[in-house]
């Protein structure tokens, strides 16, 4: 897209403060889905239950960051939003390297 003067960058979230798992997420009331998707949203209501205190980031200031991004002269490719998010991907990436070093030999067995 460079070559055409847009910029694209893949945006990485971390945990944000939304009802998405409590007031959002509903279904019918018919008892035709009580059984199927009933159950599985009142599971997720419980699974989720009282943890919106957990989540790191506030929806306003994760708005506030996008609209920042979008008018950055020179994006980058990818961007975390929020430590938590930034925190998960410093740890991954340890994992990762990890796993690479230990299957290193076996990578390498390819070249000349």
């Amino acid at each position: 897209m460079t070559p055409f003067g847009i910029q694209v960058t893949a945006v990485e979230p971390g945990t944000m403060r939304t009802e998405w798992a409590t007031k959002s997420m509903g279904a019918a009331k018919s008892p035709v889905y009580q059984d199927t998707v009933g159950k599985a949203i009142a599971a997720i209501h419980e699974d989720w239950a009282g943890i919106e205190a957990q989540y790191v980031n506030e929806p306003a200031k994760v708005a506030d960051a996008l609209y920042k991004l979008a008018h950055m002269d020179k994006a980058p490719v990818h961007l975390l939003i929020g430590k938590d998010a930034r925190l998960s991907a410093e740890q991954h990436a340890k994992w990762l390297a990890s796993e690479d070093a230990k299957n290193a030999p076996l990578t390498d067995s390819t070249g000349a």
